[in-house]
């Protein structure tokens, strides 16, 4: 299977459909904010939501996945189903922009990412088997437009300009930022301070996604991309894009937290917002990288 088969085409058009459709139910049919109060076996004790598509899920928890639906119906969707169009233009023509598959692969990634947190940490609801298809899917598609790269050959499809140094200290610094933040959480839970933690729910599902995933895939993009390695190259798209549109969907996150519950989180709320600015920047920069007669 390659990037210009007629099946992964199909693929990525019924993710990027699906994707759309989960982000609007869950920003338009969150129902209403009708909460009830609960205590969960933990002893913690919490405000779930009562009415719409995520009802059962602590309110805490809502608020900020309605804020990353927001990005992902009003930047991640619409920014795939643009790169989509992208690539079926140039197969008409025959040509080839490398930059445009990485760029769905990295977007792919953040619906990768959403998906299996929605599908593993919201409650049981209609959902639930769109969430698995998505991230289930998105799988798929990462490995079958990567499947006939040449790795080795990046390097030399792109000018020394490559911002290799920069995507590395921004790959370093949110990979420490993450390790900051959640091993003191961590620590603080399992000695049993969990409220406010857990949410109901039996475990960090979050933290244990960004600790097991996001954080090694931020230290090796970061020592590859400093040692140029030609797969750094790859893990840049990946590491960029998800800066662009998960430093969105965070800022997004904490605003709505910040409305729905009037406590401003102003740090995070800073520091993810920089951390948007700086990979929309980079992002730049490697496409300025890309010498015009190859696309």
């Amino acid at each position: 299977m390659n990037p210009s088969s007629k099946s992964l085409s199909i693929l990525l058009l019924f993710i990027g459909i699906g994707a759309g459709i989960a982000a609007g139910a869950g920003v338009f049919l969150r129902g209403e904010p009708i909460t009830r109060p609960f205590t969960s076996p933990r002893g913690e004790v919490y405000e779930y939501r009562d009415s719409g598509v995520y009802r059962f899920t602590a309110e805490r928890v809502v608020a900020e996945g309605v804020g990353w639906d927001m990005v992902t119906l009003g930047l991640a969707v619409p920014f795939f189903f643009l790169t989509w169009g992208r690539v079926q233009i140039l197969e008409r023509r025959r040509a080839t922009d490398i930059r445009i598959r990485f760029l769905l692969v990295g977007i792919l990634c953040y619906f990768f990412y959403q998906y299996l947190e929605y599908a593993m940490y919201w409650a049981l609801g209609p959902l639930f088997l769109l969430h698995v298809f998505l991230f289930s899917a998105s799988a798929i598609g990462i490995i079958a437009l990567l499947r006939d790269i040449k790795v080795e050959q990046l390097p030399e499809a792109f000018h020394a300009s490559f911002p290799l140094k920069g995507i590395a200290i921004l790959s370093g610094f949110v990979g420490i930022v993450l390790l900051l933040m959640w091993i003191p959480f961590v620590l603080e839970a399992l000695q049993g301070k969990i409220e406010g933690k857990l949410y109901g729910s039996t475990t960090l599902v979050v933290q244990a996604l960004d600790l097991g995933f996001i954080v090694p895939l931020a230290f090796w993009t970061a020592f590859s991309t400093w040692k140029k390695r030609a797969v750094g190259y790859l893990l840049s798209f990946v590491v960029i894009i998800k800066g662009v549109l998960m430093g969105a969907a965070l800022c997004a996150m904490l605003v709505n937290v910040w409305i729905s519950t009037a406590k401003l989180e102003a740090v995070p709320l800073m520091l993810f917002g920089a951390i948007m600015l700086v990979s929309a920047y980079l992002l730049w920069r490697i496409f300025r990288s890309y010498p015009a007669n190859q696309e």
